[in-house]
């Protein structure tokens, strides 16, 4: 969950670090800015909303095995269901 909080901030690249410190301050940024937190958690419960939704997640299901029996490429989704990880 802290992953995705700070990819919706765009610090995207934390993930691949995985700086501990860099965590750390940007996590209490997040606790201390009020506005901040709740940008972030309107923006989180939309995605769960609309990309995350059961319906969304069943399409693209069929579309990966689709892909995966006709030997295509299985990277079809940037992020979401179905998504690398």
């Amino acid at each position: 969950m802290i992953i995705y909080l700070l990819k919706l901030m765009k610090w995207a690249t934390f993930a691949k670090s995985w700086d501990i410190d860099e965590l750390y301050s940007k996590v209490k940024r997040i606790f201390d800015d009020k506005d901040l937190s709740k940008s972030l958690s309107k923006r989180a419960y939309e995605t769960m909303c609309n990309q995350w939704d059961s319906d969304v997640a069943a399409e693209r299901f069929i579309a990966l095995v689709n892909s995966i029996l006709n030997k295509e490429s299985t990277d079809l989704f940037k992020d979401g269901p179905c998504s690398p990880a």
